[in-house]
């Protein structure tokens, strides 16, 4: 039976009202059992789990009042996946989980801030245009780029150009260009 908040009413009688109640008893247990440790037992009140329901829609966020912070599960591109995202107050949700460990990468750290990295292999020196797997939402904090040895032979490289979606780097000469970029 479901839980049922209207009783006991002021004119039950025990008797007749002591399956409702056992009922609503049984409910409030099954209740707080989910992702709890037991109600009787020696950790009572604590979480065994947090389990989080897909947040409203893709990419629409829950909102919260100031001095609150929330944690929510959205899909977000690229990888359509649910990720935890969280809020401070009233400003806007930001992913704390979510990665794609591989060449090329990204991850992004609980603080909101998103790695990526990768090598590239550049057949001769000039300029290469590198798009990241996943764009940044705000510009691009810092940035580091390597040039491995070829053929015991060192090349230079260097930034020419950041954005969220794309570092651009120029070489001078044939290799493979190992990069981080560090945004958000």
């Amino acid at each position: 039976m479901a839980y049922q908040n209207d009783i006991p009413q002021a004119n039950d009688e025990l008797a007749t009202s002591q399956d409702d109640l056992l009922n609503n008893f049984a409910a409030i247990d099954t209740f707080v059992n989910v992702n709890h440790v037991g109600f009787n037992g020696a950790d009572q009140g604590k979480h065994a789990q947090i389990t989080f329901p897909l947040g409203p829609l893709a990419g629409q966020p829950f909102t919260y009042a100031v001095g609150e912070i929330g944690l929510q599960s959205l899909n977000q591109l690229p990888t359509s996946v649910p990720d935890i995202w969280m809020s401070r107050g009233a400003s806007t949700a930001f992913p704390i989980t979510g990665a794609a460990i591989s060449n090329p990468g990204w991850s992004y750290l609980p603080s909101g801030v998103l790695l990526k990295w990768g090598t590239v292999a550049v057949p001769s020196g000039g300029s290469y245009a590198i798009v990241f797997p996943v764009a940044a939402t705000n510009p691009v904090y810092a940035n580091a780029i390597v040039a491995f040895l070829t053929n015991y032979t060192n090349i230079t490289s260097y930034v020419v150009s950041l954005t969220t979606t794309t570092l651009t780097i120029n070489t001078s000469g044939a290799g493979t260009v190992g990069y981080l970029v560090i945004g958000a």
